[in-house]
């Protein structure tokens, strides 16, 4: 679902790059990239989203390589993709509802469908009391679950998640095992990249941990086998949602 062939890019107005970097995420995985500032998780993320195109090597996601670079071909990428990233910032005009349909709104789903899915996926995040506030009110844990929520609503075949500008005080991932669970049920390759080595409670999961650029090891987390039931939260999300 997502393939970088030795890929070497370079991030606009900064020194950060990757060097010949490959790995497979394949459907249902999910992939933490760690790494402190300056290693290129977070560059990994742009790659993934079309924001930046390598100068090297090649990038296939979700069957489109990065090398076709028409109008028709970017959109058709982009929604395969649900990403949280602080280059994609909430609509500060529009409640917290309505910032998190609107992935739906592209795609053109119904009205009552629309509704139904953005509640579940505020409900999934623990944010339904807010839904009608707007962005500049929230505190940082609460715009982050926001844009997860934005991310996740559509159930799309890819999600991408840069928490390398997470705050302490800030939720991340990690801290919902039953949603990155959900994701990898409805077959979603997840990439998450993080500066911070994530504490699982449970999750099956790899971790790739990145270096000047490279990516230096590989660790695999075997989930627990007490965490593989469905969840109320797998059936909520799940339920009468065509995939993406």
């Amino acid at each position: 679902m997502i393939r970088f062939s030795h890929v070497t890019a370079e991030a606009p107005c900064s020194r950060i790059n990757l060097k010949h970097v490959s790995f497979h995420v394949p459907p249902g995985e999910i992939a933490f990239f760690t790494g402190v500032p300056g290693s290129g998780v977070s560059l990994l993320c742009d790659l993934c989203i079309g924001s930046v195109y390598p100068d090297d090597g090649k990038i296939t996601i979700g069957g489109y390589d990065s090398s076709l670079r028409t109008e028709r071909t970017r959109m058709a990428r982009r929604l395969l993709i649900g990403a949280v990233s602080s280059r994609i910032p909430l609509i500060e005009n529009r409640s917290v509802m309505d910032n998190v349909s609107l992935p739906l709104e592209i795609r053109g789903r119904s009205f009552g469908k629309a509704v139904r899915s953005t509640m579940n996926a505020l409900h999934a995040l623990g944010i339904v009391h807010i839904r009608r506030q707007r962005p500049a009110v929230l505190t940082t844990d609460e715009r982050y679950r926001v844009s997860v929520a934005r991310a996740i609503v559509s159930l799309p075949r890819i999600v991408i998640v840069d928490e390398c500008d997470c705050g302490s005080q800030q939720s991340t991932l990690a801290d919902y095992p039953d949603l990155l669970r959900t994701m990898s049920a409805w077959g979603a390759a997840v990439l998450i990249a993080t500066h911070d080595y994530p504490e699982f409670h449970g999750i099956g999961a790899r971790i790739l941990s990145m270096e000047d650029g490279m990516i230096k090891n590989t660790v695999r987390v075997r989930p627990q086998s007490h965490l593989l039931s469905r969840s109320y939260l797998m059936d909520l999300l799940l339920k009468n949602q065509p995939s993406a």
